[in-house]
């Protein structure tokens, strides 16, 4: 079932108690679908825990779904139908941890130094969004890029989109996105440390807006923007944790969608 641009922006309520979107579609929409984390505390878990994707899979057309639920190896699987199996560095990379996700039963962790988790996928310019849930465990005050196709007004590729930690000072989750005079920084939404949060990031290339979101609360923190260009994707594939092609992040990852 596919569902449409207007809906696929809603906040859906499922049986869960809280909003239900973990793995997003790759349409845009103005409003982005957010799973707030209402519920985290609890960590409710099905019966049979089997990660969100197998739940969410019918919303949309997927380019990736993942439920970071590897045990060991260096394949990170996608459990969504595109078949967009990435990799997980052979050091850095704990396995094991506890899920940050209703539904979710493990996570994994990079160390923020090697660790990384390098999807299959690599983004077309044009209309997206992306979700994914994060618990950031120390900030080195070197702005650590949480999930990344890009590096824009930095170094190669100059192009993409990264989604990154500010200084220690503001501690807050921040968009990179653009290139050239389409080059836009926003968002600065607050992450405490140690706190499980989901991060939508959403663009629509009708009207350039672009929306980051951080639920750590329901309602999440949203801050949108208006791109001063159309977004330009870097050709390279989604990264999470950084490891040694972006500035490395020290933090847990778990059911990741595009």
């Amino acid at each position: 079932m596919k569902i449409s641009r207007a809906a696929a922006g809603l906040l859906l309520w499922g049986t869960f108690g809280l909003a239900v979107s973990g793995c997003v579609s790759r349409q845009a929409s103005p409003v982005p679908s957010v799973f707030t984390t209402a519920g985290h505390a609890a960590k409710a878990k099905d019966a049979a825990p089997t990660g969100m994707c197998p739940i969410y899979g019918g919303f949309g057309a997927l380019s990736y779904c993942y439920d970071f639920d590897e045990t060991s190896g260096t394949t990170l699987l996608d459990n969504s139908a595109a078949g967009h199996n990435g990799t997980i560095s052979a050091s850095g990379v704990s396995y094991g941890a506890a899920g940050l996700a209703t539904n979710s039963f493990a996570a994994e962790s990079t160390d923020g130094v090697t660790g990384t988790m390098t999807s299959g996928f690599s983004p077309a310019s044009g209309s997206f969004s992306t979700s994914f849930f994060v618990s950031l465990h120390a900030n080195a005050n070197n702005f650590p890029r949480l999930v990344a196709t890009g590096n824009p007004a930095h170094t190669t590729p100059q192009n993409g989109w990264n989604v990154a930690i500010n200084n220690v000072t503001t501690n807050t989750v921040y968009v990179n996105i653009g290139y050239g005079t389409g080059y836009l920084a926003f968002g600065y939404i607050p992450l405490a440390l140690n706190t499980p949060a989901n991060v939508t990031l959403t663009y629509d290339a009708t009207s350039n807006a672009v929306t980051l979101c951080v639920g750590t609360a329901s309602p999440p923190k949203c801050v949108s923007k208006t791109l001063p260009a159309a977004y330009v994707a870097s050709g390279n594939p989604v990264v999470f944790g950084g490891g040694s092609k972006y500035i490395p992040a020290d933090a847990t990852f778990d059911e990741a969608g595009y």
